[in-house]
């Protein structure tokens, strides 16, 4: 239920719009849609700050026709507050994700990667892109032989694969410049219409980093980075982003979702309707470790 508190610091028009509840993903955010707008509360215990300094990153591409324009509350700010939780408004996309990618497709996602990066500002910090997440899974991998499923045949079954395909990864020992990047661009957050992207959402994972990792979060997906690489660099995309580091991102990433997902599995966390996605998403990271 969306608090009346919060669209009364919206324009009428929106107070007035009939809101349907959205399916959420994992990260406690609850989202409403209209037929023009879509209505998002930040999950409890997230900071104004936050959203202010990730609403001004996204201000930047703001400009591009596949980026939804944020709604201003009538006091002018980027978002309204109730009952402790932040929420913000913006313009409902066309289009919808893909499950599988056209030439045509792919090309477009790479212009539209290439867009947003060359738009946001660099960082003057240097630091690997691999580096943290390699430690993250040779950190995580002793305890994963740990690990008990019970009588759970298909968790046993993905433990075991698991087993199989992880092992200690090697820290490389070079830094790379970093910018502003998405963060999360995995297939949901890319939304097509025929064959062009039509929209790009979800920046609440917005940081400094180095480019190649949306590239290799939103290709890895499809089993084509390298494909995907050749599309982002034609369409002016970054020179620093090459196949053969893209290509190694898509592993690790996918390590690490094994090894995020698969403990909390463990322990029951989830509900049977997320767990199914949950079995789906660590099927898929252990599908490009192959």
């Amino acid at each position: 239920m969306i608090p009346f508190a919060v669209l009364r610091q919206y324009p009428r028009p929106l107070g007035d719009a009939v809101w349907s509840p959205c399916l959420g993903g994992f990260s406690g955010a609850r989202v409403f849609a209209s037929a023009t707008h879509i209505l998002k509360s930040w999950p409890a215990g997230t900071v104004a700050e936050r959203v202010r300094k990730i609403h001004q990153s996204r201000q930047h591409v703001a400009g591009l026709p596949f980026i939804a324009p944020l709604v201003n509350a009538v006091d002018a700010q980027s978002f309204a507050e109730s009952d402790g939780l932040i929420w913000e408004v913006h313009e409902r996309l066309p289009g919808a994700p893909v499950d599988s990618l056209s030439v045509t497709q792919l090309e477009s996602a790479g212009s539209a990667i290439a867009a947003m990066h060359s738009r946001w500002p660099k960082s003057p910090a240097i630091t690997h892109p691999i580096r943290d997440r390699i430690e993250y899974v040779n950190q995580k991998l002793p305890l994963l032989r740990s690990l008990q499923f019970g009588t759970d045949s298909e968790l046993q079954s993905l433990h075991r694969e698991a087993i199989e395909r992880l092992s200690p990864l090697v820290i490389p020992n070079h830094t790379l410049a970093t910018q502003t990047i998405h963060g999360d661009l995995h297939s949901g957050h890319v939304f097509f219409q025929r064959d062009g992207v039509s929209g790009v959402i979800d920046f609440a994972s917005i940081r400094y980093d180095h480019p190649a990792l949306d590239l290799a979060r939103y290709y890895g997906e499809f089993g084509n980075p390298a494909a995907g690489v050749e599309a982002y660099r034609a369409a002016g995309g970054s020179r620093a982003v090459t196949t053969d580091l893209v290509c190694g991102l898509v592993r690790v990433i996918a390590a690490g979702t094994v090894l995020h997902w698969l403990p909390r599995l463990a322990v029951g966390e989830f509900a049977t309707d997320q767990r199914a996605a949950i079995v789906r998403r660590i099927g898929g990271a252990l599908d490009r470790l192959s």
